[in-house]
């Protein structure tokens, strides 16, 4: 059975980005790391981490060395409760010039996981700290989280955007506990539908609901930022 996942980039979520980190001894958890993934394997997301790595491909290090400082982050968070092995750690090692297919923002790294980890991207996040994140979230269909540690993120198409990732994950598992069955099938149908338009008696006829439960599911989906209606009065996915 599928399961929900939450994805998340490493060098500035996880640990700081003090520039091609990748000496053991820079492998430092931020505080809330730990903490905030706990909770979200607690509300059942799985986790893995996606990063973009061309420290290797521009030969700064080399691959054990990568290896080795996404150890020591498994090690420190499985020391703090988190269910976590090197083995969730997913990495694109190529250079931006080689055009590979999973260096973010493409997709490539989240459909790994997913196939690995048997993830249900329909009901799956990713959390980041670049646009790239983002748009490679987004590439696989998953609702997406901006954390902006130092406040200076700007223009971003991000579902969310914390300051935080314990701000991030309370707001994802608040999200989830919230969530209906209905809006999980109506929010993994507008997923797999681009560019899908419906108005509210549409949704309504489709998903056989009555006026009170449309207008309770249709008002879950536009309050967590996942549609937003139109000038016409349709529902659209918020981009």
């Amino acid at each position: 059975m599928l399961q929900p996942g939450v994805l998340l980039d490493r060098d500035g979520i996880l640990n700081p980005d003090v520039g091609y980190p990748h000496r053991v001894e820079d492998a430092v958890l931020f505080p809330d790391a730990a903490p905030a993934l706990r909770m979200l394997q607690q509300a059942g997301f799985s986790l893995a981490v996606v990063s973009n790595q061309s420290g290797v491909a521009r030969g700064y290090f080399g691959a054990d060395d990568l290896r080795a400082f996404n150890a020591s982050l498994a090690e420190q968070l499985t020391a703090q409760d988190v269910a976590i092995s090197v083995e969730q750690f997913f990495v694109c090692t190529h250079a931006p010039a080689e055009g590979c297919g999973c260096r973010k923002p493409r997709p490539g790294l989240i459909h790994q996981a997913a196939d690995r980890l048997q993830l249900d991207l329909r009901r799956s996040i990713l959390i980041g700290d670049r646009e790239s994140d983002i748009q490679a979230g987004h590439g696989a269909g998953l609702r997406t989280v901006l954390v902006d540690r130092h406040g200076s993120a700007g223009p971003t198409s991000a579902d969310w955007i914390c300051r935080t990732l314990i701000e991030a994950a309370t707001k994802i598992t608040r999200d989830s506990s919230a969530s209906t069955p209905m809006a999980h099938q109506i929010r993994g149908e507008f997923l797999e539908s681009a560019g899908l338009r419906l108005s509210a008696a549409q949704i309504q006829r489709l998903w056989s609901l009555s006026a009170s439960e449309c207008h309770e599911v249709v008002g879950e989906l536009v309050a967590t930022g996942f549609l937003r209606r139109t000038s016409d009065g349709n529902f659209v996915r918020r981009a």
